[in-house]
């Protein structure tokens, strides 16, 4: 009786983990890559704060639309930078953030954030992504 019974529970787990990774294989689901190459393609450092809004509210990568804080001013000026080395204050930022809708994946974050950096004439200097397990 007892090789039945493990047999069943082993073939339980089976389906369990089976339908799990199909579930979670279903979803869409977007990595730092993805976010990144987007942005390198269509996102200019140099671009203004209502540029970057409009461009991060009609975004969709991999079917998944990000949410978008609002601007934040920040006037402790402390610096980032730039793609051509220099090192620039920041007087604003915006933060986004992809949802996989999943809390774990084998190969995906379950989110991906963004942070946009604004220079005090509000002009993109450059942006940070993250992945988050």
């Amino acid at each position: 009786m007892f090789p039945y019974r493990a047999s069943r529970i082993w073939l339980l787990s089976g389906i369990f983990f089976a339908a799990t990774l199909l579930l979670t294989s279903c979803k869409p689901t977007i990595t730092k890559g993805d976010v990144y190459q987007r942005f390198n393609k269509d996102i200019r450092v140099g671009a203004t704060k209502s540029e970057v809004i409009r461009y991060v509210d009609s975004l969709e990568v991999n079917g998944v639309k990000p949410r978008r804080d609002e601007y934040v001013r920040d006037t402790s000026g402390y610096p980032v930078t730039a793609p051509d080395g220099k090192e620039v204050e920041v007087e604003g930022q915006i933060y986004t953030s992809f949802s996989n809708g999943v809390s774990w994946s084998f190969n995906f974050c379950a989110h991906v954030d963004a942070i946009f950096y604004f220079d005090k004439s509000d002009k993109l200097i450059t942006y940070h992504i993250d992945c988050f397990r």
